[in-house]
This record gives C-alpha cells, sequence and structure tokens, in this order.
C-alpha cells in the first residue's frame, strides 16, 4: 500500500475531511487532497504529526512493514465487497490482486482474500461469474494451504474440504481433512473470560464468553443438520423430522437468528414434495432473511453488538431468490401459482 492510499484510508476510518487534516497540520485542503492522489508528499517535517493525527506509527505511514495489521485487513475486506457489489466480481479480483502484489508474504491477507471474494461472490455475482472466479480462488486458498501461519493453513485446509465437497469431489475433500490434526487444542476462552473477571474486565469477559458460546451453538447446529441429513436419506423421515424441530427449537431458545429454524424443515418439505408445506416455509425463511440478527437485541450476545453493519440483507435476499429460480430441487414448485407469486412479491418488496 502507497503513501496516499494510507493516509487515504486512515483519514476516511477516523471520519475526516480532507479540511479537518488540513487545519490540524496547518495546510490547505488542495495539498492534503494531492497528498491523498499521490501527486505530491507531505514534507518531511509533517510526517509525525500526520502519523499522531491518524492515530498510526511512522512505519505504517511510510510503508515500511511487509505485514498488515488485523484492522488493516479488516478494513480491506469491506472495501473488497463493497467493490464486488458496486463493480463487479472481476473488479473485485483485480483489487485483491493488487493488494496482494504489496504484500506478497502476508498470508493472514491472501486468505481473507480468498475468504471475502468468496462470500461477496455469493451475495453479489451470478454463477457464472463465479465459476470464473473459482480457478484463482482455489489458487489462492491453495497458497495458504501450506503457508507458515498455523492457524491460516487450517483454516484454508477446511475451506478447501468444503470446496471440494461442494463439487461432489470426496476423494480431494478427504485429502483436504486429513491434513488437520484429529482434535482441535484446548479452548483457552473459559480461562481467558475467568481471568477478565478477576481483573474487573466484565464486558471483555461477557464479549469472551458470548463469542465462544456462539460459536458452540453455531457448530452444534451445523452437526444437527447433518444428523437430519443422515436421516432423511436413510429414509427415516420420523426421525428426521422431530430433529428438525429440536434445530427449530433450539433456535428460538438461545435467540439465534430465525432464519436458521425454517432451514431444515424446509429441506425436508423439499424432500416430500410437498408444495403447501414448502410454500409455508419459504415465505418464513425470505421473512426472517429480510430481518438482520441483530446480536444487541438478544439476551446472551448483547455483549457482542459492536454497532458495525451485518450482512447485507437485500444482497442476500437477491441470492436466495435466485437459487429458488435455478436450483433444481425447487422444480416441482415452477408450475404453483404461489411458489411464481412469492418470487414476484419479494423481488418487488425489494427492488431486486
Amino acid at each position: 500500500m502507497s503513501m496516499n492510499q494510507v493516509i487515504q484510508r486512515r483519514r476516511r476510518a477516523l471520519g475526516m475531511t480532507q479540511e479537518q487534516v488540513a487545519q490540524a497540520l496547518n495546510v490547505t485542503a488542495p495539498a492534503v487532497n494531492k497528498w491523498e492522489k499521490g501527486a505530491t508528499c507531505p514534507d518531511v517535517s509533517l510526517l509525525a504529526p500526520l502519523a499522531r493525527l491518524l492515530k498510526i506509527d511512522l512505519n505504517e505511514l511510510m510503508c515500511f512493514r511487509e505485514e498488515l495489521t488485523a484492522e488493516e485487513i479488516a478494513r480491506f475486506s469491506g472495501e473488497l465487497v463493497e467493490t464486488v457489489r458496486r463493480d463487479g466480481l472481476e473488479a473485485g479480483l483485480a483489487l485483491a490482486s493488487e493488494e496482494l502484489r504489496r504484500y506478497p508474504r502476508c498470508d493472514t491477507l491472501l486468505f481473507q482474500c480468498a475468504v471475502s471474494l468468496e462470500g461477496a461472490a455469493m451475495l453479489y455475482a451470478d454463477g457464472d461469474a463465479r465459476k470464473a472466479c473459482d480457478a484463482q480462488l482455489d489458487e489462492w486458498y491453495e497458497r495458504c494451504a501450506v503457508c507458515e501461519d498455523e492457524d491460516v493453513r487450517r483454516r484454508a485446509i477446511y475451506m478447501l474440504a468444503g470446496r471440494y465437497l461442494r463439487r461432489d469431489d470426496a476423494a480431494n475433500a478427504q485429502r483436504m481433512l486429513d491434513l488437520l490434526p484429529e482434535e482441535p487444542p484446548m479452548d483457552k476462552r473459559l480461562l481467558q473470560a475467568r481471568i477478565h473477571v478477576q481483573q474487573n474486565q466484565v464486558e471483555e469477559a461477557g464479549k469472551v464468553a458470548a463469542q465462544a458460546l456462539l460459536s458452540c451453538l453455531n457448530e452444534a447446529q451445523s452437526f444437527l443438520w447433518q444428523l437430519i441429513d443422515i436421516e432423511r436419506s436413510s429414509g427415516n423421515f420420523d426421525d428426521a423430522e422431530e430433529m428438525a424441530r429440536l434445530s427449530a427449537e433450539m433456535t428460538r431458545r438461545f435467540g439465534l437468528w430465525d432464519y436458521n429454524a425454517a432451514i431444515a424443515p424446509l429441506n425436508l418439505a423439499l424432500e416430500r414434495r410437498d408444495a403447501a408445506e414448502s410454500l409455508r416455509l419459504l415465505r418464513q425463511l425470505l421473512d426472517a432473511a429480510a430481518k438482520p440478527w441483530r446480536p444487541g437485541d438478544t439476551l446472551l450476545f448483547r455483549r457482542l453488538d459492536d454497532g458495525r453493519p451485518g450482512v447485507d440483507m437485500q444482497a442476500l435476499l437477491g441470492a436466495l431468490l435466485r437459487n429458488l429460480e435455478a436450483d433444481p430441487a425447487y422444480d416441482f414448485l415452477r408450475g404453483e401459482p404461489g411458489f411464481r407469486a412469492l418470487i414476484a412479491e419479494r423481488r418487488e418488496q425489494t427492488k431486486l
């Protein structure tokens, strides 16, 4: 990242205008504008005051580091997703490639670029665009899977296993899975929460404990969905339906996203080709998808609400509607007037 980009991104992150920066440093606003465009550079005497104003050190301002901080990577990930939304997947891929050329040894950045582009593609790109991007994402994940950063390596291997499974490539998925340890290391979050309590850091303790609980619940629900699918595949529909009821009850009891409550029952209704129940559950799922899950509204996870915007619900609804129109699982519904009316209604409501 060049100095002009550092100045611009930090100024925007701090919510400052070019005029405010200029006033603080006793220069003109056009001078700051030229810095951000890369036409000129700040005077040497201004570098230290500028770094302090932007709340960074001189190394970061002068781009002497080969690594990015977690905050910088998070900011860039947001820019990357916004670029895909605004300009398309190809533009996002070009932006990520440019950033990776600047920081070729930052494994965390490489992994986050792959994850962000994969997520943005699901929300904002059609199937053809996603396929065109897949080869590049595979390459980035493969590079991460052999990197020195153990956390990045494991996460990349896990992502690759999932990608192979979605392509019905069980052999390569198993090859990836065999690279992961049999058991995860002991979770230190419980002890960390207790340490925070002893230090009277109650808010920090609450955040650690709530995040750990949310992770465990999400994992438990994923295993439950897998058990439902196993019973369904075995023809044990009564057991599968009882498990689906448990899944929905779990969502409500723990204050999780209502969207999750409709997933398992809908899959079973689709399997039975029950048009009336499928349409009812589809409406329930789309209603839930239109309402973002807000941790601040829950009893257990209110400390996780940092005020940042969550999932782009407009984009999520668009992706869901595209899937309804293309997925063969819904073919038996295409002749149903209620199915066509539901899609038309949601497209009109969301202006997608």
